[in-house]
């Protein structure tokens, strides 16, 4: 981990990051949803 990198910074990150590859995930398995 970056010495600049707070754990509530890196935990939102890996969030954001988790949430947009579920999205990519679910979009592939089931269509788009729009």
């Amino acid at each position: 981990m970056e010495a600049g990198t707070t754990p509530q910074t890196s935990k939102a990150v890996l969030q954001r990051v988790v949430e947009h590859w579920g999205a990519e995930a679910w979009s592939r398995e089931h269509g788009p949803d729009e």
